[in-house]
């Protein structure tokens, strides 16, 4: 993840005496808007009632369906910190149970929960991602689930004929691990429904 970020990572050990690690990423640094366009953007969010300091881009309600626990928590957590709704399951036949409860399965419309958008990892135990991708679209053509659902697929063997293998299977687009997030969001953005 830090070298994602265009950093590094190192360690100093000695024995008896304990390890000693460290790191650094790339970051940006911003000025401060001028004046002028800092109140010109203040205006209108206060003529409707919005405190200036929201943010007015779309927000999703993802499902997250992978096995692993660190990339379950990485993931949710930067999903999160952008403002999306992140529920995770670990593997196929989790998300065909999560998505009954949903307001996108036949008979779920007193359900809350809705689902913008489904990131798919490929390989994970009892029910794969192209399994459950194909038990979803077959659930779409069969009315059990009421619209298009879109699935991202993410998988760590992202060569050219296992993504169009992915995508014959039903999925809408896919991403290779490791990717960062400001790579996936545009994905997530030109598929998702709100």
């Amino acid at each position: 993840m830090i070298e994602l970020q265009g950093g590094e990572i190192g360690v100093r050990s000695r024995p008896g005496k304990g390890a000693t690690f460290a790191f650094y990423i790339a970051a940006r640094t911003a000025d401060a808007p001028p004046q002028s366009v800092q109140q010109s953007l203040s205006s209108p969010a206060l003529m409707s009632g919005r405190r200036p300091s929201e943010n007015t881009r779309a927000r999703y309600s993802i499902l997250v369906v992978e096995d692993n626990l660190v990339n379950q928590k990485i993931l949710r957590m930067q999903l999160q910190k952008l403002g999306h709704e992140v529920h995770v399951v670990s593997h196929g036949r989790e998300a065909l149970d999560f998505l009954k409860t949903t307001s996108c399965w036949e008979g779920g419309t007193a359900s809350h929960t809705h689902v913008s958008i489904i990131l798919m990892d490929i390989e994970m135990p009892v029910m794969n991602g192209l399994e459950c991708t194909r038990r979803i679209r077959e659930a779409e053509s069969e009315g059990r689930v009421k619209r298009h659902l879109p699935i991202i697929a993410v998988s760590a063997n992202a060569r050219e004929g296992q993504v169009r293998y992915a995508m014959d299977c039903g999925v809408d687009d896919a991403i290779s691990k490791p990717f960062r997030v400001a790579d996936l969001m545009p994905i997530i953005e030109r598929l998702a429904l709100v």
